[in-house]
Formats: C-alpha cells, structure tokens, sequence
C-alpha cells in the first residue's frame, strides 16, 4: 500500500521540480524543456534598406541585432485552452540610445481561419507591473479583446520605421485600437530566463532572454480549424507571424463507425 502512494507523489514531485527549474509556469508550451527560440531567432522578416540584410533583427547595425530581436512564437492546445510563449531580447521596451527612444512590443493579434485580418488580441502592455522593472518575473490576467478591426501601426516616434511605409505596412498591426471591445480575461506569466540564456548570438546584445506565455480558454475563440499570430516591436526593426493549424478531431461518424467495430468484436468474443 504505502508503495501505491509514495511512488506517484515522487513522479508529480520530479515534474513539478521540472517545470520550476526553468521557470516557466504553463510547462505545456515547453514539453522536456523545449527551448523558446524558433526559426524566427537571429532572423528578420524583411529585407531592410541600406544593405541591413535579414541578420540578425534588422542586422548586425549599431544597436540593432540582438538587442532588439524577436525570437520565437510558439502554439500549442491541451484541453479546453490554447497555450502561447513568445521569446524576445529585450522584455517590453527596447531602449534605443542612438535615438534616445523607447520602443515597445507590440499586442498579441489573432486572426481566426484566415478571418479578416485579426479577429483577436491580447493586451501585452497591461500584462506588465512596471516598465523599470524588465528583469522581474510576474504571472496574473491580461485582457483579451475582439479587435473589430481597429488596430494601431508601429509607433510614429523618431528613429521608427513608421514613415516608410512600405515597411510600416509589412510591419501591421503593432497595438490594439479604440474601436476594440473587451471579451474577457486570460492568464499570463513572464519569465526573465537565464536558463536559456542564448549562446552564439549575432552581437550587439547580449543573449538575454524574456518568455511570455499566455492562457486562452478556447471558449473565448470559438472553433477554428487555423490561427495566425502577430506581434511587432514598435519601431519595425522586427515581426512574427506564426500560423497554428488545430489538432485533428475525429468527425462524429468515425467515432460512430469505429464505435460499432469494437461493438461488433466485443460479441464475436463473447460467442466464441
């Protein structure tokens, strides 16, 4: 009896050490201790003027690089929630010194079956207590919007991309508009991880490493059978769309069929 109890509470003791070692809070997005980086990291979404090129984010230019890198988005469901972490360099604001100017991460955008063109967002800037504190980790509830097609570009500031509007287009949708309503709330955590902290990084910077993850209740989607993901930081140095196909369900009539099957072999076993 007592070895029915003690071996189950040393496994949930073993995964729960696991999860808090890397500090993430919804260790669903990171199973074994996936890292947050993805194909984004060390990559631009745009080929940038004056022969920046596409590396790092917008290229290895002054304070550019990995000081203002987006570095992964990555999506995935269990149960009735959908689960998303996204990995920067910078934590909410990017400090540029050469313009003297903040620039911020953008809102979380969703769009739903290719809908037009983000149905979804999530309020990233009143997930964070205070701006000062980048290195700080901090966990509670943001607010999940229906965007009804309002939504803001990157920021006009000096220094930005804004008036090139080639890539201030290509850049979308960095903040959340007026015109969006309210559609309930969702958790969040934020993690400064040392853990990950990024080895072979394109300079300048200095591999730190931010993860966000969020907690939306699937109710607050709907069905869906796609979601595309947006998020920019503000002065367009840098973008991530990501697309989430869903986990296939079977339709009611395979269940039904393959319900009947077992039906059938269960008395043919039965009358042997």
């Amino acid at each position: 009896m007592v070895k029915k109890i003690v071996l189950p509470f040393v496994m949930v003791s073993l995964v729960a050490t696991s999860a808090m070692a890397y500090g993430y809070r919804y260790n669903t997005v990171f199973r074994n201790s996936e890292s947050p980086f993805d194909y984004n990291n060390n990559w631009a979404p745009y080929s940038y003027p004056n022969s920046i090129g596409h590396l790092p984010s917008p290229g290895n230019y002054a304070e550019g690089g990995e000081k203002f890198d987006l570095e992964g988005f990555k999506v995935r469901e269990s149960g009735t929630y959908v689960y998303l972490a996204m990995a920067n360099s910078f934590g909410y604001l990017a400090h540029s010194t050469s313009f003297n100017q903040n620039y911020r991460l953008g809102d979380i955008f969703i769009g739903k079956d290719g809908g037009n063109p983000y149905q979804f967002a999530i309020d990233v800037r009143s997930s964070i207590s205070s701006y000062s504190s980048q290195k700080s980790n901090e966990q509670g509830n943001t607010s999940f919007y229906r965007t009804n097609g309002s939504w803001n570009y990157i920021q006009n500031v000096y220094g930005s991309y804004y008036k090139n509007t080639t890539i201030r287009n290509a850049a979308g949708a960095h903040e959340i508009g007026s015109g969006a309503s309210q559609a309930g709330s969702i958790e969040f955590a934020k993690t400064y991880d040392n853990s990950f902290r990024e080895s072979g990084f394109s300079g300048p910077g200095n591999g730190d490493t931010w993860v966000w993850e969020f907690k939306i209740d699937r109710s607050l989607l709907g069905s869906f059978r796609t979601l595309d993901f947006h998020v920019s930081l503000g002065c367009g140095n840098d973008w991530m769309n990501t697309r989430y196909t869903a986990e296939a369900v079977p339709e009611p009539a395979s269940l039904f069929l393959l319900g009947m099957g077992l039906m059938g072999a269960g008395v043919i076993r039965r009358r042997k």
